[in-house]
Order: structure tokens, then sequence, then C-alpha cells
């Protein structure tokens, strides 16, 4: 109907969310009584992101910093977080450099550098301090004491801002812990930004340092090893955003506590708040970098994944006779240019939303010139929300039916303030991102050192149950002729993941990454023009089914096969899930797959807009069901979504269905609705005290008086 496209044309998905719940439907928010209001100080800050702007030679890259600028001046950010390698050679000409172009946005924004590891000198850091200190507030601020202006906590409205420089990482734990834990009542969000990042898709991050025991010195490594689990738990018990530059390319992860990932070993409880979510912010200098290492499964789960790259890294054939002239072929395509990124966090009261924007260029004066930022990420999350993390439909069967991941979107029973009961009951991760692991990278996994091995299983990946492989004994060359079990946990990215050849060291695979959603239900307290809370539905309108090699080359997700033995199945129909054969990553191809996704995608192929979030690209299919509020008649009440800043009723009344929900209604109307003329893009019900909806986007919804 005319209201319903008038609807969907006209809204504007600005919300998409984040969090903190698990992969199964047993933990639940449910409390005795519901929590009374929350009051809520509407504070407002914009919080943007300036990563790596070292240049080439002894140079900042002024180009990409003004670009940046001049886009976070437009669009009102409060304060700019340089997350470290402001220089490439620190040098006092790169500072004086980098000062010139801050300074002429002072009057605007407030400026909260670190140093990264190009900034590193030793010494006292002189120069660093000299400039720094003229952007550094002196008030709301904590410095780590012998390490001023350098690594320090600043507060601001309700977020405090937490800056650790790279090379205090490994003597930073305590302050920073106390500076967390003993924050102002008054604070709703804490940020932490570093140069490296906790686990990063090019290095491995802090993560890989612990396993490899390559910081600084031994000292350094110790402290990082005693300290990282304390980390961990403390960015998850403070839910945590961590931000980091150094990797020249953008990921965003959520990071498992201790006991929390993909373990099915642990004995850790189940709980609400199991993960922090960690964004390493893409690039803004003259070089990029591209997939090296990606995702560690019992550490991390990874969200989204963007690069561009201009030139591939060569790879020997000799080095792997297993791999194919195809193969190679396949890892040596490249984009040709070089990506520049801005992010920002806009908080308001006990909300966050987050965007990413990125640009392309070979020239990098063009961007002086013509700067078309495109949307690539986003989320939106609230202090009351519940989260999970879903898992892709590619999964094997055998991992679902094992209760080890969910690609589902349903989840528990999510309660508001006001009492308000909220959960998605229906819907499948169909639209997802997919991204390959360079091969040059699983040549670079080949380390020797036995404990930095036993250390990576301990740590990083899961450990399968390799119940037979063709030629183990010199390391399953081939990385795809092997059984795996199924009924133990595995490594989705590659089932083997790596083995010991002859000369013993480490035979890594390369892997094909399948991106995971974190799908959150935030509330926000009752507006003037609702009779309920407010719940934001995020994470499913967020992926565009692109697939990309290492180096951002673009692949057909429907036609091309992820690397051999990055994914296993039943041997036989209706097997015992004991022994699966590993087999490469399916093209999806089958059951119309191809057409749904032109669909929820239609630009996917177009390399100019396959990335863009637009209203263009829909979510999957999904079914959420809200409550009545207590002391409210529900013939009174209509479910309704906020187009801009006006809450619209979500269908007309004469499409509002009388019958509970059913799982056949994803994608067909109720027979109550079959002749009324009701467009099936949309569907809404109301049986009880309880409302349902089906549709296929992230936003806002409430219920409104008729």
């Amino acid at each position: 109907m005319a209201f319903q496209k008038a609807l969907c044309a006209t809204l504007i998905s600005a919300a998409l969310l984040a969090g903190c719940n698990s992969n199964s439907d047993n933990d639940t928010q449910s409390p005795a009584e519901p929590p009374g209001e929350t009051p809520e100080l509407k504070y407002s800050t914009k919080i943007g992101i300036l990563t790596d702007t070292q240049g080439g030679g002894d140079n900042v890259a002024v180009n990409q910093m003004e670009s940046i600028l001049d886009y976070y001046r437009e669009n009102e950010v409060d304060i700019v977080i340089a997350v470290g390698d402001l220089t490439n050679s620190n040098t006092e000409h790169e500072y004086e450099q980098w000062k010139a172009i801050a300074s002429q946005y002072t009057d605007q924004i407030t400026f909260l550098p670190l140093m990264g590891n190009h900034d590193r000198k030793p010494g006292d850091n002189y120069t660093w301090k000299r400039i720094m200190e003229e952007f550094i507030p002196r008030e709301n601020i904590n410095h780590m004491p012998g390490r001023e202006f350098q690594t320090y906590a600043y507060q601001h409205n309700n977020v405090l801002m937490v800056q650790i420089s790279d090379q205090d990482m490994p003597y930073a734990y305590e302050w920073a812990e106390e500076a967390i834990e003993q924050r102002d009542s008054k604070i709703s969000h804490v940020f932490v930004s570093t140069h490296s990042p906790f686990v990063g898709p090019y290095r491995g991050g802090v993560a890989m340092e612990r396993v490899t025991a390559r910081w600084n010195d031994q000292r350094e490594n110790d402290m990082l090893t005693r300290d990282f689990e304390s980390w961990r738990s403390l960015f998850t018990d403070n839910d945590v955003i961590f931000v980091s530059g150094h990797d020249h390319q953008y990921s965003r992860s959520v990071v498992w506590d201790n006991g929390a990932g993909m373990d099915t070993q642990s004995a850790e409880p189940s709980s609400n708040h199991r993960f922090f979510q960690h964004v390493v912010t893409g690039n803004a200098s003259e070089k990029g970098y591209y997939n090296r290492v990606g995702e560690f499964e019992r550490l991390q789960s990874m969200l989204m994944y963007k690069t561009r790259y201009i030139t591939p890294k060569t790879v020997d054939p000799s080095e792997r006779p297993e791999w194919t002239q195809d193969l190679l072929d396949r890892d040596s395509e490249a984009t040709g240019d070089l990506m520049v990124n801005a992010s920002w966090f806009d908080v308001t009261g006990n909300e966050i939303e987050y965007s990413a924007f990125y640009d392309t260029f070979t020239d990098s004066s063009d961007l002086l010139v013509n700067t078309d930022w495109k949307l690539f990420d986003r989320f939106t999350r609230t202090n009351n929300r519940c989260d999970k993390i879903v898992y892709p439909s590619s999964v094997p069967f055998t991992t679902e039916y094992y209760s080890a991941v969910d690609s589902k979107y349903r989840t528990v029973n999510c309660y508001s303030s006001q009492g308000v009961r909220a959960r998605i009951i229906d819907g499948q991760n169909d639209v997802f991102n997919r991204v390959d692991q360079a091969l040059d990278g699983a040549l670079w996994m080949g380390w020797s050192d036995p404990d930095a091995i036993a250390r990576m299983w301990e740590y990083m990946i899961v450990k399968p149950t390799i119940r037979s492989a063709s030629n183990d004994a010199i390391g399953n060359p081939s990385g795809e002729d092997f059984v795996v079990d199924g009924r133990s946990g595995l490594n989705l990215n590659h089932a083997h993941r790596f083995s010991i050849n002859q000369d013993n060291r480490m035979h890594w695979y390369p892997a094909t990454y399948d991106m995971k959603k974190l799908v959150s239900l935030n509330w926000a307290n009752q507006e003037e023009a609702t009779a309920s809370d407010v719940l934001i539905i995020n994470g499913i309108q967020s992926q565009t089914g692109t697939y990309i090699n290492a180096y951002g080359a673009e692949k057909d997700i429907t036609r091309e096969a992820g690397w051999p033995g990055t994914s296993a199945e039943d041997i036989e129909a209706g097997g015992d899930h004991k022994n699966l054969n590993a087999i490469a990553k399916r093209p999806l191809s089958d059951n119309g797959y191809p057409e749904t996704l032109k669909q929820k995608s239609p630009y996917r192929l177009d390399e100019s807009r396959s990335w863009i979030l637009d209203n263009s690209v829909r979510g999957d299919n999904y079914a959420f069901e809200i409550s009545v509020p207590k002391g409210e008649n529900a013939s009174d009440l209509q479910l309704a979504t906020k187009v801009g800043n006006e809450w619209k009723a979500l269908v007309e009344e004469t499409c509002i269905s009388e019958k509970s929900y059913k799982p056949e209604y994803l994608n067909s109307l109720p027979s109550d609705l079959e002749d009324k003329g009701c467009q099936n893009q949309w569907v809404a019900g109301q049986a009880g005290d309880t409302f349902w909806a089906r549709v296929d986007m992230d936003g806002r919804f409430a219920l409104i008086s008729k």
C-alpha cells in the first residue's frame, strides 16, 4: 500500500547497535521486579577518531589529516582522539606540521593525542610533550605518574576517555584500573584508546605479542602476560569501547572475556556482559595493510572488516606446492588504491551512535578537492541492553546442533526500566560479509618456537579433534584432506587451522572469515509521543553480502568458494556428526539465495556502492515482539517506528493481524490479512498484551496511542 511504501522510502535507519549477551537462548535478563525509571542526564558529546597520520619520509599525511578534520568540523565533532603514529619518523619537523594543521580546528575541537610506535623515542619525549601539552586539556585530567601528556584520562560530560601511549601499555594496568573503577558516578561511557590493537587483523595486536613474546624486552613481555587477563576483565566489566590504530585497515570485533569464547571446556558461567567491543579504526596515511592474520576465534568474533591495497604480496609457488594456480591468482588481485577513514561516536545521555566512513584515493591531494565519504559501518547502543553474537548461516550444521553457535536472531526476553518486555522471535543471519586471509599471511605464521605454538592453542584458537588426515605426519599440506570431529569445538574459519611439519614449524592453513553480527535490543526512556519505553533494535541491517580477498579486491559470494578446508560437513546425510569432511566454504548459490541477496543488497556487485549502508540495503527478515506497559490497554495502542523525529505507525490499522506469530509469517502474510491489500514487506500483529512485527531493518520501535 502507498502508506507502507512511503514509510519505507523515508525511513532513515540511523540506529544499529552493539553490546553484551551470549550465543544461546539460556541467558535471560528477567528481574523479579522490573527496575525503576533511571534518571537520564542528556549530555551530548561527539568524539571523532584520527588514526595514523604518518606520511612518507619525514612528513605528516597532511592531505588525509585535513580532509578528515574538515569533515569533523562540518559534522560538529567536539573531541578528536588521535590514536598514535601522528608522525612517520618522530622528527620535530613532523610534530610542527601536525601542530600547524590541528591548530586550525581548536576553536571547535579538543584534541586528545597519544603516542604510537612511530612516535616513540628513548628519553623524556621532550618534543612530544612540548607540542602536545598545548592541545591536551588542563582540567578534568588525570595523568599517569611519570607519563604526563602521553598517558592520561580525560572526563567530559558523562564520558571518560583513557588514552594509553604505545610504550606505556605494559606499565599502565594499575593506573588504568584505578581511573576506570573509581570514575565519577555521573560517567555513563568509558573509552580506552591505544595505538596497538588488543587483537588485530595484521599483526595480531597485544594478544599476539603475548603469544610470541615479541614486545620490546623481556620485562615488558612479562608485564603484558601478567596483566593480559586483567585487561580483558577490566574492559568487559566496565563495558569499555576499545579504540586503536596501527594496522592501517578497518576492523570491528568483540573480544571475549576469559572463559567466555568458543571454548567447550570452559566452566565459566553464562552472563549478560561477556565481552567488550574493539574498533581498529582504519587509515589516514600514505600506506595500507592487508588481512594477514585475521580473526582468532577463541578470543574474538569479527563483525566488520575492510581494507584497500595497491599491490598484493607475491607468493613463491614453491613454498606451498599444494596451492594451485587458481588459488594464487585469486590471492594476487588488489584494489590499486588506498583507503582513508573517518569515524565518530555520537554520545547523547545513555546512548551512543557510532558511524564509520571511508573514501579511496591514489593521489591524496585529490582528497582536498572532493572527498566522497561513504558510511559502511555503524552501531547504536544504550546502557540498558541485551546483546547476542549471531553467527552467519554458513556455519556447519553440526556446530549449531551442539549449540556451540547460533545463526538465528532469536533472543531472550529483555526488559526496559518501565518493565516492558521485548525479544526477537524469528529470523536467520543470511546477509553477511566474507573475507579471505592472504596466502602470505599463512606463510608469515610459520613459527618454530614450541612455546609460542602451545600458547597459540591455549589463548587464540580452538583446538579441534582431527580424526584422520592424509599426510598428517608432514603437516597435511593440502589443508583440506582431513576429517574432524564435529562434536567438539571447531574453528569456523578453518577447521584444522594448523599442523606441525617435518621441520617442527607451524604449517598454517589460510582461512576464509564470515563476519558475525552483534545484535542488540537497546532500551531508551519513554518519549513524550510514546506510550512505552523505546526499543532500539540494531545489528541486523549492518552488512551487505560483500566478499573480498585479503587486499580488498571484490569477489562474488554467490559464485566463488572460500579457501580449502574452511568449512566442514557430515560425510553422510543424517550422519552422527562425529566425522566431518573438510571442504571449502561454498558459494551461496542454493535455494534462490542469489535472488534474495539481490533484493536485500541490490548494489552488492557495484564496487562504487557495494559497501554503502543506506536504505537500498535491507536486512534479513526477522520478527520481534514487545509487551504492553502495565496500566495500558492494548486496544488503545499501535506499534510505531521513528522516522526522523516523528513517530509513525509501522503499518495501517487495517493491516494488523489478530493472530499470534507463526514461523510461516516470516515470509508471508497471516491469513486474516491476505485479502486486505496489505503489503508483505512489513507485517504486524497483536495478540493479548503483546504486539509482534516482521520487518527487515534496524530501527526504533515503541507503542503509541492510536
